[in-house]
Parts: C-alpha cells; structure tokens; sequence
C-alpha cells in the first residue's frame, strides 16, 4: 500500500525539486559565456562566508568594474526544529556538518560556489530567546551604537522588516528563519549546492520561497542575460533593454568604488560603530537585506528620458546633461556622491521631483574618512 502524502511532505518535495532549474532558466549555461577568471591558489577558509574569492575588474568607461557570479538563488525557510537547547544545538551541528561538506567540494570563488546563511528576527526571537549570561532578546543582538547615543536608549545594528508610511496596502513582510544565499558562474554549481544543502536536512527547514536570478554576461560586447532572457522570456520591453546591460533597467551596478571593500561590512570592523568590537559573538558577520521587488521594463524605458533614468538610478550631482546616450556605466566614486543639502534641495522641486537611488543612501552609507 502506499503511503500516504502529507500536505506539509508534498510541499516539501515540491520546494526541493524546485532548487533545480527548470524552464527558461535551464538555457542560462547554454546562452551565457563563463567570464574569463583569474586562477587563485588554494587558500584557507575566511571566517566570513559572505566574502566572495577571485572576483575580476574589468574597466568600462573608464571606471573599474567588478565582475560578479552570474547567477545567484536565495532560498527563504522557517525552521522546523522541536523547542529546547538541545534539540536545536543537535541541528545546529548536523547544518555545520552539512555546510562543511560544501565547503570542501567547492571554493568560495565564481567559479565555484559563494554561499551564505543569514539568520532573521523571527530565528532569534522564538528559538533563541535567552543566551549564556542571561541576556534576553533583543538584548543580545549587534548594537548600532552611534543610533543608541542619538535616540539614547539601545538601537539594534539588526532590523527587522517593517512597514513605511509610502508602502501600498499589498505588501507582504517576510517572517522568514533563515535565507540561504548561492552565487557561481555556474548554474549547475547553484543548484548541486542548494541541493547538497537541503537534500540532507529534509524536515529541518521548510522552504518558503526559492528566488533565482542572474546578472551581467555582457561586459565582453555579447549580449547580456539580461537582455537575452528578456527576450525569450517575451517581457514587455524587452527590446528597450540595451544589449550588453549588466541589469534589466540599463545601468551597471558593481563599480568597485561604490562597494565597501571585503571586510568593511562586518560588525566589527570599525570600532565604534557596533559594539562587537574587537570580540563580540557576531563578528565577522553582517547584515543582509531581502525583498521582491516588481520592475516594470517597458515603463522604465519608455516614460523616462535617458537623462531621467540617470537621475533615477544615480543622483542629481552630476552633469546628466552632458552624459551620452547608452552610457551604461557611471563613475560613484566619492567625488560624485550627492550630498544631503542637494538631496533635500531637489526632493521637493515641483519640476522633477525625482531624488536618485544612489543620491539618498550614499551620504549615510558613505565612510566620512578613510
């Protein structure tokens, strides 16, 4: 007789089955050249599993670029563990075994696989509601210490999702345990990980949602992923999309000097910042941002001018004017962040009204020293 197929097991077989790639995700490896990558020796694991190896820079524009993983899949999932310390330090050893095994069949570089674990509010709270010492949560998180002098009382570094004055009714905030996060040039490197991952630990997560994506592919003048899946895929507007666009919406993103350099990140790296300096139990560590973003393709290229989609993606500092057509890739060096008095001068010009991604979060996430 057979056995009987629970709801909670048939989704569970369904979310395993579905870290595979499937449909128009199954022709990425065929319609995307491997970048040319820069072969690095052997080298001890960092303490950090969100630092990528063997990145390469490339220059477009005159402006350093680097070269990211091709694809990437991020897998949310609620914990299925049964309360109490030592039902939950038992899964915690068979995950580290599990990430262990990983770790020694792949390098962390694009030609391998990058993967990381992020751990959300929701784990914190419900399955770790008291540590060693007697700290309570959120009592224990990461503290953002200059936020914590500014308002006076204690400021987690970790927040969790929230609702903002201008979100619409529908939006939905995740609730989620954990994300795993798996990035190589490599797709079939992608979902062999997920699937060593998940495979050995079937009852110990339930999968709530598996994200794919990919990006770039068309720094060497061929034509983007991008450009290429949109086309198949028939997306509306996808004809609008430059062909060598390292993103759907036109413009690069990875220019080196508008990411924080490798461990910059961590917790701990900068004294005074969080209080995990120089020895607190979430150094090396960091925080990672989640959402589902819509992208409406032919909106973006057919209300907007060029110049406005510059303005839109970047900021207002700059001569936007004065940029040629097509330019995919712009300077975000420091002497092109948009300041806070610009930014609150054009936010409110009934004219435009339009204030850049990059002009409203590098003056806070910019390093006012070196």
């Amino acid at each position: 007789m057979a056995a009987e197929v629970t709801r909670r097991g048939f989704l569970e077989q369904a979310g395993i089955a579905a870290l595979g790639a499937a449909g128009l995700y199954s022709l990425l490896d065929e319609i995307a050249a491997i970048p040319a990558r820069a072969a690095i020796p052997s080298v001890s694991l960092p303490p950090e599993q969100h630092l990528m190896r063997g990145l390469r820079t490339i220059v477009d524009n005159d402006v350093e670029v680097l070269v990211p993983p091709l694809h990437h899949q991020v897998v949310t999932a609620q914990l299925r563990v049964d309360r109490g310390k030592s039902a939950l330090a038992e899964a915690q050893r068979t995950l580290e075994e599990v990430l262990r095994r990983l770790e020694r069949r792949f390098p962390p570089t694009p030609g391998g696989l990058g993967f990381s674990v992020a751990w959300g509010a929701p784990y914190f709270r419900e399955h770790v509601p008291e540590i060693r010492g007697g700290k309570r949560f959120p009592d224990y998180l990461p503290l953002d210490l200059q936020a914590s002098r500014r308002s006076g009382l204690p400021v987690p570094a970790l927040l969790d999702a929230r609702r903002f004055p201008s979100d619409p009714a529908g939006v939905i905030l995740d609730g989620n345990d954990v994300c795993f996060v798996f990035q190589s040039d490599s797709l079939a490197h992608v979902s062999e990980g997920a699937s060593m991952v998940f495979e050995p630990l079937r009852g110990m997560f339930e999968l709530t949602s598996v994200r794919r994506g990919f990006v770039g592919g068309g720094f060497a003048g061929a034509r983007s992923l991008p450009k290429e899946m949109a086309t198949r895929a028939g997306i509306p507007g996808a004809e609008l999309i430059p062909e060598t666009a390292q993103l759907f919406l036109g413009f690069t993103s990875t220019q080196r000097s508008s990411l924080g350099a490798d461990q910059v990140a961590n917790f701990e790296t900068l004294p005074g910042l969080t209080d995990q300096w120089p020895k607190g139990y979430f150094r090396n560590g960091t925080t990672m941002h989640v959402s589902h973003l819509f992208e409406d393709i032919e909106l973006w290229y057919q209300q907007s001018s060029f110049t406005e989609r510059i303005w839109l993606a970047t900021d207002l500092s700059r001569a936007a004017n004065n940029v040629p057509d097509g330019t995919l890739t712009l300077p975000q060096g420091p002497a092109d962040v948009q300041t806070e008095e610009l930014v609150a001068r054009f936010a409110p010009d009934a004219e435009s009204g339009l204030v850049g991604h990059s002009a409203s979060m590098q003056p806070v996430n910019r390093l006012q020293a070196d």
